[in-house]
């Protein structure tokens, strides 16, 4: 009796709500789609919460991580940029990258943010589009990117950084 119980409960609380959210496999279906549907469904709600969550490094790397080339990089850039978060640029307009205005390029900014004298920053409505920013900031530049060093490499070449050391910077982090 004991064990009919526990079945019984295991179906209602476990598989139940499984069936009603996951589409049913039928014949010609293979398991394989039924797991691709299910990260697809993880991903979207990941999504979701990435946009409307309050700031969290954890959360910020997630984002990172479903977004961009090298995500242990550009977190490591996010960094150095807004001193751990804590900058004035990144507290009042969700820009942790230090990212300039994007004339030329496509963009996720919604204003231009004025720190001191300068006002080519880019403001963002929430930290999620700086994100989303600097995905496309790496399309505009064509990164393809696949290792670190290609990263690296990439990063030398292009403008983003005004320290001549700032590759060197980034190096000494990951250890």
């Amino acid at each position: 009796m004991r064990v009919l119980l526990k079945l019984l409960l295991y179906t209602i609380l476990i598989l139940l709500p499984t069936r009603a959210i996951a589409p049913v496999i039928t014949d010609g279906e293979s398991y394989d789609q039924m797991l691709k549907w299910q990260e697809n469904h993880r991903v979207n709600q990941l999504k979701q919460k990435i946009d409307t969550a309050d700031f969290s490094q954890e959360l910020f790397y997630q984002a990172l991580i479903l977004y961009v080339d090298n995500p242990e990089i550009v977190f490591n850039q996010a960094i150095i940029e807004s001193g751990w978060f804590g900058s004035t640029l990144f507290l009042r307009h969700n820009n942790p990258f230090g990212m300039k205005y994007a004339v030329t390029r496509e963009s996720t900014a919604a204003y231009r943010a004025r720190i001191g004298s300068v006002r080519n920053y880019s403001g963002y409505n929430h930290w999620s589009e700086a994100v989303k920013d600097i995905a496309l900031w790496q399309e505009y530049w064509g990164v393809r990117a696949k290792s670190q060093e290609e990263y690296y490499s990439f990063l030398k070449h292009l403008p983003y950084a005004t320290a001549k050391n700032y590759v060197k910077i980034l190096k000494r982090m990951e250890t």
